[in-house]
């Protein structure tokens, strides 16, 4: 991290910056959605030569520096550096979506720990604010303690662990964060907030999953890739060595095209001890359940009915 901070003391001096391009705004479009929840704004912007920039959290920048050097970059989007826009620094990836018409997209979070074991680590000390109460709250007062229903407001740990618990991802290890789906010549987009609330159970799973894919030659496509990824993985030595964190698979469908691609790896962690990725998480040992849930998620579509 010690070239991005010094990119960054540079930035109001760009003459002296000469690690990284300087992207202008005329060539910036502001992303606007994926797979049926909407990006931040901020965050997220594309360019018209078919790649996106992400601004850059945490490590991500030397993560895919080193996927681009794995088997599994066939996994990923294609990562072609990192660039300043606006004083900030962004990875500039392979749109994976650049041609939405006709296209269904899902986005589908992996893993049965979605939040850091920092933030675990650090809970007390979590900003706390009325909104996380709020959304706890609507969806089950029984999950606050007295402490909190008494003030109105949680920490950001606590509203980030109810959120892995409420949804499938505690116990299935996976959760389905939003879709847009082409059927039968018709849109259908979900929201991330109202599918997390419709897939907590496996038929709520199976029936999402049902409304998305179009043909059983959709099913056994992704099935495929599916068995494909968790092979490269389980033989990846960049795998044993990564905590993976609030990352998703992305299913794109299209007319003659299926494709699983890993995205987000912006907490994703490097360590020096080997992580098995199959067995429950406690506060250290770096567990975050990736194959659990790329296993039980295999599970379930190769059960589906259409």
């Amino acid at each position: 991290m010690e070239k991005i901070t010094t990119v960054l003391k540079n930035l109001k001096t760009r003459d002296k910056c000469e690690d990284y391009a300087v992207i202008e705004e005329k060539n910036l479009r502001k992303f606007d959605c994926i797979a049926g929840h909407t990006a931040r704004n901020k965050n997220m912007y594309y360019l018209d030569d078919g790649t996106i920039l992400k601004k850059l959290a945490h490590d991500e920048e030397e993560i895919y520096q080193s996927l681009m050097k794995t088997k599994i970059k066939s996994f990923t989007a294609k990562f072609f550096g990192t660039v300043i826009y606006n004083e900030e620094l962004y990875i500039k990836l392979e749109n994976l979506v650049r041609q939405k018409e006709n296209i269904s997209f899902m986005d589908i979070k992996i893993g049965t720990r979605t939040f850091s074991e920092h933030m675990a680590e650090n809970s007390v000390d979590s900003k706390y604010r009325e909104e996380y109460f709020d959304e706890i709250f609507e969806k089950d007062p029984c999950a606050l303690t007295y402490e909190e229903m008494r003030d109105r407001k949680c920490t950001h740990f606590r509203h980030r662990f109810f959120v892995n618990q409420y949804t499938s991802s505690a116990h299935l290890g996976f959760r389905i964060e939003g879709y847009t789906s082409y059927k039968n010549g018709k849109c259908r987009t979900s929201e991330g907030a109202c599918v997390k609330t419709r897939t907590r159970t496996e038929g709520g799973i199976n029936m999402e999953l049902r409304r998305f894919f179009q043909t059983k030659e959709d099913v056994e496509n992704v099935s495929r890739k599916l068995d494909k990824l968790e092979k490269t993985l389980i033989e990846s030595e960049w795998f044993q060595y990564h905590e993976i964190v609030c990352s998703s698979l992305l299913f794109l469908l299209s007319p003659g095209r299926t494709n699983v691609y890993m995205i987000d790896f912006g907490k994703t962690i490097r360590h020096d001890v080997k992580i098995q990725h199959n067995v429950p998480w406690k506060l250290g040992n770096h567990e975050d359940g990736y194959l659990i849930g790329l296993r039980n998620l295999k599970h379930i579509i190769n059960q589906l009915n259409l």
